[in-house]
């Protein structure tokens, strides 16, 4: 979770919420069982009001990152490119 949250908030503030003063990202969790009784982290990471947002044409390394990082632990991350800003869709077992 850790490398997750650093390239989250490494790319806000080199250019998304973050690198503006009139941004924010606000960060919400909470535990849900899954499937085989296991339990979920679900976190959502969503940036607002900072430059507007677009699809990255490429895959950067950050994004590949994340998602092998969360895979690797069971998980999956989700990129939504809202033009309002960023958000992440985390899904960890707990």
């Amino acid at each position: 979770m850790s490398m997750i949250f650093h390239e989250l908030a490494t790319n806000a503030v080199k250019y998304g919420a973050l690198s503006v003063p009139t941004g924010a990202v606000h960060v919400t969790w909470l535990v849900n069982d899954g499937p085989k009784n296991r339990s979920f982290l679900n976190c959502e990471w969503r940036e607002e009001n900072g430059p507007p947002v677009t699809p990255p044409e490429r895959t950067g390394y950050g994004t590949v990152l994340m998602r092998v990082t969360s895979a690797q632990a069971g998980g999956t991350v989700e990129l939504m490119y809202d033009q309002r800003g960023l958000i992440a869709m985390i899904k960890i077992p707990v």
